[in-house]
This record gives structure tokens, C-alpha cells and sequence, in this order.
């Protein structure tokens, strides 16, 4: 695909994953449109020219997920709510068919930097964007500076390497003025990470650790809701508010448990409810939607798609969209966005980046491989 006809659709699903679950894009109804284009997209090739437009087993683990969140979301009364959240994997799939060139990739994550770092700067020294959410802002703009990152994977470069630093400093400043922790801190390892170049992706290739990054945000909720419970976090509550005005755990504690709660009460299918703006982590608001039986299938999805890269870490681009999606994983141990009835596509992004790469890389058999 040619590098402009990319840069607009890699920017489109910016302009969407910034307006989804707004209330300018509840009054334009931007989450509806964008499940209907994404659902035609993907289906008209599977009916009527293309019928693998993924991996069997990949398709064979989505189509069991998607099972699962349909039936219990139908026959529990929350109706179609289920195939707004699909649309993620829609747009992955149709990623997954776009060929990823180093030169287009390489641009979309200087636009990605340049929007990314205006927004915020709107937001924080602009009157335009009052009244949106904080967080909503700070992680459009820390997924803009990863998208970045990962395109300067690999690099040798000198320059380009404080190009990164420059920018890095600059995202953090931005950020910080919007007071989210943990994008802060995900931007941060994010600089290290290209920093160490192929060193730092070298796990990559391991598959267990893959599995364990993935569940990583439900590791955080047992170990979180635990130490709520029976430790004494006195000094860390004090530390906590004089350096940040917040509590520890800002309440996500509390939430926390509340999942757990909500899991045990329907522990194989969940509630069929998919929450918006609740549970503040990607793993209890999965296993409280869709209990344990669909939280293994989503988890499973994840790991069949990045499998798929494994054997391509040795190309920057694949690399680099692995290592995006599993930072962000982690960040959304404590935020919102990922498993939501209008989810930010930008999350989703790097998958079908990586898939659309190594596409690339087959088709001109790029000798890296």
C-alpha cells in the first residue's frame, strides 16, 4: 500500500480512537459507524472473495471467544453489547491485510508523535478540550508516543536517538501536567526499551514470558486487592499523597474486590455486561463481563496473534509493535480503554501493524528473515 493511502487510515484510527466513548462522538455516533464499517470490511471478503483473512487458529480462538461474549451478553439481556467491543479484532484482521512497508510505518510514527504531543498540549494550555477526562487525554498521547517509539526500534542512529530523548522529555512533561502515573511511567520504560535496542526484545522469543505479560494485570489485581485487605500501607498512602495528591491505589482497591465479587457470583460466563468507565483493569473488566472461561479465550487470542511475530523479532517494526502491545497491556492494569464497550482502538493498533509487517516481509522475502 502505498505510504499516503497508510498515513490516512493509520490517522483515521486516531481521529476514532480519540472520539470513541466522548460525548462528541456519542452525539456523532462514532462508535456505531465504526462498527459497521469495520464488521463490512471484514465480511464482505470473507463471503464473497477472500475466505482466510486469518490464521485458522486464530480465527478459531476469536470465533470461540466471540461465542462465548455473544451468548452470554444475549442471554443474560445486554442484548448486542458484545460486538461493539469486537470491533477491535475487526480492525486487526483488517490490518493483518495491509502491507506494512519500514518507510510507512517509519512516517505514521512521526504523525502519531506530532498529533499525540498537540493534543495534549491543547489540553493542558488550551481551553478547546475542558471538560474532557484527564486520562482519556493522557493516554491518547502516551499511545501516540509508542506508536513513535517502536518505529525507531533497532536503531543505531545517534541522532535519531536524541531525537527520541528530546521527544520522550517532551511527552513527559505533557504528561505529567495531566497527572496520569501510569502512562508516566509506560512512556518511561518505553525509552529504555528502544534504548536497548535488541538486547531488550531478546524475551520476546520466549513464549511462557508472553503468557505471563498477558496476565500481568490480573496478577496486579490479586496481589493489589490482597495487600488491601492484610497489609498496612500506611507509609505508602502518606508518600503516595505528598508526592502526587492521590492515594496509593486510588480506589481501585475497592474495585478490585468488587470484580472479584461480581466473578465469583458467575464464575464460568460472567455478567454478559460489558462496564465503561469502571473497573480500571483490562483483567477484572474482562472476568466480570465474561468469567473465567471467556477471560481465558481473550488472553489466548492475544497470545496466538503475538506468536505469530515471534519468529520476526529480528525485524524493528514486528519487534516493536510486540513490545507496544504487551507496555500498554501492562498499563492497563490501572487504567481504562482496553475492555470496554467502545474499546480505544489505538491499543489494538500494534497487532494488526505486526500482522500487516510480516505480511510485508513474506511477500518480498525480506533477507532479514
Amino acid at each position: 500500500m502505498k505510504t499516503r493511502n497508510f498515513l490516512i487510515i493509520t490517522g483515521l484510527i486516531w481521529v476514532i480512537s480519540l472520539l470513541n466513548g466522548t460525548g462528541l462522538g456519542n452525539t456523532y455516533n462514532t462508535t456505531e459507524y465504526t462498527r459497521y464499517i469495520l464488521y463490512a470490511v471484514v465480511m464482505i471478503p470473507v463471503l464473497f472473495k477472500d475466505r482466510h483473512l486469518v490464521n485458522r487458529y486464530v480465527f478459531m480462538t476469536f470465533g470461540g471467544m466471540a461465542t462465548i461474549f455473544f451468548i452470554s451478553s444475549l442471554v443474560q439481556g445486554y442484548k448486542f453489547v458484545s460486538l461493539d467491543y469486537l470491533t477491535c479484532f475487526m480492525m486487526i484482521a483488517i490490518l493483518a491485510k495491509i502491507q506494512v512497508s519500514e518507510s510507512a510505518f517509519r512516517i505514521t510514527g512521526y504523525a502519531y508523535a506530532a498529533l499525540g504531543f498537540i493534543i495534549l498540549l491543547i489540553f493542558n494550555f488550551g481551553s478547546t478540550l475542558d471538560g474532557w477526562n484527564t486520562n482519556t487525554i493522557a493516554m491518547a498521547g502516551m499511545m501516540s508516543y509508542m506508536i513513535f517509539a517502536a518505529s525507531n526500534f533497532y536503531n543505531e542512529d545517534s541522532r535519531l536517538k536524541l531525537i527520541l530523548v528530546a521527544v520522550t522529555l517532551l511527552f513527559l512533561w505533557q504528561i505529567a501536567l495531566a497527572n496520569s502515573r501510569s502512562c508516566m511511567l509506560t512512556v518511561a520504560l518505553m525509552l529504555v526499551m528502544v534504548l536497548f535496542g535488541r538486547k531488550g526484545t531478546k524475551p520476546l522469543s520466549n513464549r511462557f514470558l508472553i503468557i505471563f505479560i498477558l496476565t500481568i494485570p490480573l496478577l496486579i489485581a490479586v496481589i493489589v486487592t490482597l495487600l488491601s485487605e492484610y497489609g498496612n500501607l500506611d507509609e505508602l498512602e502518606s508518600w503516595s499523597l505528598k508526592q502526587f495528591n492521590k492515594t496509593i491505589f486510588n480506589g481501585r482497591d475497592i474495585l478490585w474486590s468488587r470484580g472479584f465479587e461480581r466473578l465469583f457470583e458467575n464464575f464460568w460466563f460472567g455478567t454478559g455486561k460489558i462496564e465503561s468507565g469502571y473497573w480500571h483493569n483490562n483483567a477484572i473488566a474482562c472476568l466480570a463481563s465474561y468469567g473465567i472461561i471467556g477471560y481465558t479465550l481473550w488472553i489466548s487470542c492475544f497470545y496466538i496473534i503475538i506468536r505469530k511475530g515471534q519468529a520476526y523479532t529480528s525485524d524493528p517494526i514486528v519487534a516493536g509493535c510486540i513490545t507496544v502491545f504487551l507496555m500498554i497491556n501492562i498499563q492497563q492494569a490501572f487504567e481504562l480503554g482496553m475492555f470496554t464497550p467502545n474499546p480505544n482502538l489505538l491499543i489494538y493498533l500494534p497487532l494488526g501493524l505486526m500482522l500487516g509487517r510480516i505480511k510485508h516481509l513474506k511477500n518480498n522475502s525480506d533477507p532479514q528473515i
